[in-house]
């Protein structure tokens, strides 16, 4: 998928006809940075890939699950449906209360692995206890 995102980044800079310069001024990062990701030397942060998104006017599972075409670029297939900002405000608070959860659930799933651990040695000392106060053992 990333040399497919890589090839999709590029495509879309160059299709509108930007330079690496004119795009990375655009964009506020490094030229050397935005080169790497259309080479795929490195991965672009989803923010970077949203605001390509929005400055192309390109649907997000477009450009990360397949090759960009021109003729269908230009048919408009490609065109992204409007987002209401509240509504994407609203996704990401609930994608940090879900990730609160998951947190929290990886804790009470250590703690509890770690009093499963407690009550075994707890059983194993009873069971030695019980040994050495039987008779004929």
């Amino acid at each position: 998928m990333e040399k497919r995102l890589a090839r999709n980044l590029q495509f879309l800079r160059k299709i509108h006809g930007y330079t690496l310069v004119e795009l990375s001024r655009l964009l506020q990062i490094s030229k050397s940075a935005l080169s790497d990701y259309e080479n795929a030397k490195s991965p672009p942060s989803f923010d970077l890939v949203y605001q390509y998104c929005v400055r192309f006017n390109v649907d997000l599972d477009a450009i990360g699950s397949e090759l960009l075409e021109e003729a269908k670029f230009k048919a408009g297939k490609y065109q992204r449906l409007k987002v209401n900002p509240t509504d994407m405000l609203i996704q990401k608070q609930k994608q940090a209360l879900l990730q609160q959860k998951l947190d929290g659930v990886e804790v009470q799933l250590t703690l509890l692995n770690q009093l499963l651990e407690s009550r075994e040695s707890e059983n194993k000392t009873l069971k030695l206890q019980i040994q050495l106060l039987s008779p004929g053992v």
